[in-house]
């Protein structure tokens, strides 16, 4: 194994431990939703959780009957000491972005969704995140 490939698995794990700790981030979420047989554009504001290993989509974070989706994390990868990717995914939908961090973790990410949340409906999205 390369010296670059064993420094980048440390960066990355290092960057990482942050999903785990379920920090919170305050997103704009805005796309298509189609929806019992409509189609629609949308755009509101949303909280994420992300921790273990899951990324959490929710219109009330205090309200366990709020529209929600639950991803797994898929894959992470630094492009910088400070910047990198990463992917989640569920058995209908997937979200890929890139996001920037600091020693503490990811301070924002942005990045496409296309998910079926907890109303029944999919939504194709754009969200854009800033750690609270």
């Amino acid at each position: 194994m390369s010296y670059k490939a064993i420094l980048m698995g440390i960066l990355l794990l290092l960057a990482l431990p942050a999903v785990s700790s379920g920090q919170e981030f305050e997103a704009t979420i805005s796309g298509t939703n189609y929806c019992h047989s409509g189609v629609g554009k949308f755009k509101s504001t949303v909280t994420i959780v992300l921790g273990n290993n899951q990324m959490l989509i929710t219109d009330d974070i205090t309200d366990l009957d709020a529209t929600h989706t639950s991803l797994v994390f898929e894959d992470g990868f630094l492009t910088s000491s400070t910047a990198g990717g990463f992917s989640y995914s569920q058995t209908d939908g997937v979200f890929v972005g890139t996001f920037n961090d600091d020693i503490s973790g990811p301070t924002s990410f942005t990045g496409n969704i296309v998910a079926t949340f907890s109303d029944g409906c999919t939504k194709v999205a754009t969200i854009k995140a800033k750690r609270l």
